[in-house]
Parts: structure tokens; C-alpha cells; sequence
């Protein structure tokens, strides 16, 4: 006992406890600090996520991606952002709720206005056809159509067919007007360029044609006709256009620019390819007479013939009518001519 008492008392083994008491001691604290340490490094990385989380989140938020903002503020441990970002949310969807709900109130009166606008079109085609209460009916298809807009005014394609019913009722502006309505709603859609391309280029005719047209009124029409060139070539541009459409918008840039032999044989081709669209005669029919009031050689049968083959396939074509019958008092064909102002009264009594 002696012994040990004594070597356990020597100073080289006070000392070698002592080294290894100490060596102990630093490794604890070693250990210690690397774990404050690595606790650090983890709590700064945890806040720059969050600071990160929480600067896409705001971003998000800004641009109106509100499903994605709420994860992102959920991710950050935003409780205020995130319930801010789900507020959103639910009134969007109540936004969507109430538009579909408008839209179902608004359908009956779509429905009865695009009944009442198809059955007139169509009676243009049908011979026999009753067309005294025409116009009358086009005018209830327009009342249809307000009352659609006015229940859900973010109806596009009221707009649209509003504005095919004005050109039926020749209200070119008022045409005009609802094409550029129906092109907020539904931009992607050919149909409202195209329409609004006949109502600019209906209004320029008619400002630049009047009797006693002004300077002002010439202005006016100058600027229609330019407006009607933008867009019929943004039509013409479009993915999903009807071909033969594409073609006569074509037809009416290349003739209403003034390159009228071009134009004409765009449109000769078109009939020798076997057009089935009445328009194509008539316009061919219109570049021929526009040739002939400029001292022109024109085969006047083949004039003739392409109104007459207008009026073939649509039968009530009030233009073409009038158009024939002003080329027979030229002509000196006065019973043609009294004929054909007397059908063209029964088609259209307001404008005969």
C-alpha cells in the first residue's frame, strides 16, 4: 500500500494525471465549440433560407402568383404572409365563382341573339325567303347580345357576334366598336379581326363616297381604310384562318391600294380554282366595273356574269343587285335595271 501511495504521490505521475486531465478538459471544450459552431453555421443558413424563401415569396405575391406565394411564405415560417397570400386566393376564386355565374345568366340571351342572327344570314341564301321582318329580327339579336354583355360583360364573343349583327344592319361604327370590345376579351380569336377589317373598310367607302363628302369626312375615311389594311393583315397572320377568307382579305388590300390589274387576277384565279364564296364574284365583278368606269377594256359579259353568278349563291345579295343594275342603265339594259332595283327594294326597303 506503501508502494503504491508512493508512486501514485511521485511527480511523474501527478504530472502525467494532470496532462491527461487537461488534454480532457480541451477536447471537451473543442467538442463544445465545433457544436456552437456548426449550430451557428446552421442558424445562419436557416435564416439566409428563410430571408430567400421570404424575398421569392414577396416577389411571388407582387406578381399576382398567389398559390406559389402561400408555399413559399409556408417554406419561410410566414405565418402573416401566408395567410395574407391564401385572402387572395379565396377572393380570386370568388371572382371566378361570380363570372361563372354571370356567364350562366348570360348564355340564354347569347343563345337567342346567335338563333336570331343565323336564321338572318341564312335567309340571304334561301330563295323565298321572307325578309320583311328581317331587319326587325336583327334588331332583337342585338337587344339578345346587350342583355349577354351586360350580365357578364367580359363576354367576348357577344361582342363579336353584336358586332356581325351592326354589319348586317350596316352600323359600321357600331361594328367597329364592339370588334374592339371582343378583341379584349378573346385576342387570340381571327374572327374579330377579320369582322372589324369589313367595318373599318365599310366606313371608309361610305365616308369617301358620300355626295358632299367634306375634307374632314375624306380624313376620316383615309384613316378607316388604314385601319381596315392593320387588320385584315393581322387576320391574314393569324394560325386557324379560314383560307378563302385569308384570300379575299388579300384581295380587298391589293384592290383598295389601288394595284387593280394585280387584283384582278387574284381574283380570276380564285374563280378558276373554283371559289365557292359569293364575295369572290362580286369583287371580281366590282374590280371589272372599277376597270371599266377608267376606260379599261373589260369583257362586260364577263362582268355581267360574275354578278349574276354572286347573286346565284346568295340569292337576296342586296349589293350585287344594285351594283347589276346600275351596270344595266349603262348599258342602256333599262328592264334589267328596273328589275333588279325592284328586288333589291324587297331585300333591303330602308336602303333601295
Amino acid at each position: 500500500g506503501d508502494a503504491i501511495h508512493t508512486r501514485r504521490s511521485s511527480p511523474l505521475v501527478r504530472g502525467g494525471r494532470k496532462f491527461f486531465l487537461n488534454r480532457l478538459v480541451l477536447l471537451s471544450l473543442a467538442v463544445i465549440l465545433v457544436g456552437l459552431g456548426v449550430w451557428t453555421f446552421f442558424l445562419i443558413e436557416r435564416s439566409g433560407e428563410k430571408a430567400r424563401l421570404s424575398r421569392e415569396a414577396a416577389s411571388a405575391f407582387e406578381n399576382g402568383h398567389w398559390e406559389r406565394a402561400e408555399v413559399l411564405y409556408e417554406k419561410a415560417g410566414d405565418e402573416g404572409g401566408m395567410l395574407r397570400a391564401r385572402a387572395e386566393i379565396l377572393a380570386v376564386q370568388k371572382v371566378i365563382e361570380s363570372q361563372k355565374e354571370s356567364r350562366l345568366r348570360a348564355q340564354p340571351f347569347y343563345d337567342s341573339g346567335k338563333v336570331r342572327l343565323d336564321k338572318a344570314i341564312l335567309d340571304l341564301y334561301r330563295a323565298g325567303a321572307d325578309l320583311s321582318s328581317r331587319n326587325k329580327e336583327l334588331r332583337k339579336a342585338i337587344s339578345a347580345f346587350t342583355s349577354a354583355v351586360t350580365l357578364y360583360p367580359e363576354y367576348g364573343e357577344a361582342y363579336l357576334q353584336r358586332g356581325f349583327t351592326w354589319l348586317e344592319l350596316l352600323e359600321y361604327e357600331k361594328a367597329r366598336d364592339d370588334f374592339g370590345a371582343a378583341m379584349n376579351w378573346i385576342p387570340s380569336n381571327p374572327n374579330v379581326y377579320y369582322g372589324k377589317g369589313w367595318a373599318n373598310l365599310w366606313l371608309a367607302i361610305n365616308l369617301r363616297m358620300s355626295q358632299g363628302a367634306t375634307p374632314e369626312m375624306m380624313r376620316l375615311g383615309k384613316i378607316a381604310q388604314e385601319m381596315s389594311f392593320k387588320d385584315f393583315t393581322t387576320f391574314q397572320q393569324m394560325p386557324g384562318t379560314d383560307p378563302e377568307k385569308v384570300v379575299i382579305s388579300e384581295l380587298l388590300l391589293v384592290y383598295f391600294k389601288g394595284d387593280f390589274e394585280k387584283a384582278r387576277e387574284i381574283s380570276a384565279a380564285m374563280i378558276k380554282a373554283g371559289g365557292s364564296h359569293e364575295l369572290i364574284y362580286y369583287l371580281h365583278a366590282l374590280i371589272l366595273y372599277g376597270q371599266l368606269s377608267r376606260g379599261k377594256d373589260v369583257d362586260r359579259d364577263e362582268l355581267q356574269q360574275s354578278l349574276s353568278e354572286s347573286i346565284r349563291r346568295r340569292v337576296n345579295f342586296f349589293e350585287a343587285y344594285t351594283t347589276r343594275a346600275s351596270f344595266y342603265m349603262e348599258t342602256q339594259n333599262f328592264n334589267g335595271a328596273l328589275a333588279d332595283y325592284i328586288r333589291a327594294s324587297e331585300i333591303n326597303p330602308t336602303l333601295a
